[in-house]
């Protein structure tokens, strides 16, 4: 039986000194670890309405408890299963293809201020297209995704994950599997300080992309002095929710 579309989120268990770790270096592991709380918060306040199917993939798999205590019992969590990042991605996309979906997309917890349009887009997208990727600034991607016909588990296999060339590495096996991929617009992900930088004043523009991440920063604006900015670049009080 055909199950239409399914949306698959990748996220860690929210364990301190495991979670945004290059983050942490600049900001200590409490507030990393809170950032990432919120994150998955606006990430999931973003992609969880609409028709389609929501899977909170979880690693490591023995936290199911820590999740459910975290996040409530409405969500359908799945452990992520493989020995690296590419063959959990892969097997994500397995389980939820051999659950009868016709399309399936993969995003991670990154990118709290993930556009609305982004998820329509990519499933849209995959009508003509045998997959959808979303590139990110740093190199890698923030969406993959693919009809269950068009699978390609190649893209998972001998990408060097973590690195400035996930995205063309990836782009250069769909090109070999001839594989026709649509590029949904680049975006930047918060991986280290310089990054958050950027989202923060991507924030002061429009807090409400991500309400819950914005309203932490707010509150902690004392910490994080680099969110203070000159009148003329920003509403009085910095990011007014």
């Amino acid at each position: 039986m055909k199950r239409g579309e399914c949306l698959i989120i990748f996220l860690k268990a929210p364990i301190k000194g495991h979670v945004k770790t290059r983050l942490a270096k600049s900001i200590g592991d409490d507030h990393a670890l809170a950032l990432y709380k919120n994150f998955v918060k606006d990430v999931i306040g973003t992609v969880q309405s609409g028709k389609r199917c929501l899977k909170l993939f979880y690693y490591p798999s023995h936290s199911r408890e820590m999740l459910t205590t975290w996040l409530g019992s409405d969500y359908e969590l799945t452990p992520q299963q493989g020995a690296s990042l590419g063959e959990r991605m892969r097997n994500a996309f397995v389980y939820v293809f051999d659950q009868g979906y016709d399309k399936a997309a993969l995003i991670g917890t990154d990118m709290p201020d993930l556009p609305h349009f982004i998820p329509d887009e990519a499933f849209s997208r995959l009508e003509t297209a045998d997959a959808v990727i979303g590139p990110a600034i740093d190199g890698g991607y923030y969406l993959i995704g693919f009809k269950a016909n068009t699978f390609c588990p190649a893209v998972f296999e001998g990408v060097p994950w973590g690195s400035a060339t996930v995205f063309k590495k990836t782009i250069l096996i769909f090109n070999k599997s001839k594989t026709k991929s649509h590029h949904l617009p680049m975006m930047q992900d918060i991986d280290d300080k310089n990054d958050l930088e950027a989202f923060i004043n991507r924030c002061a523009d429009n807090p409400k992309a991500a309400p819950y991440t914005c309203g932490y920063l707010f509150r902690q604006s004392a910490y994080f002095s680099f969110i203070t900015q000159t009148p003329s670049q920003s509403s009085p009080g910095g990011l007014a929710l």
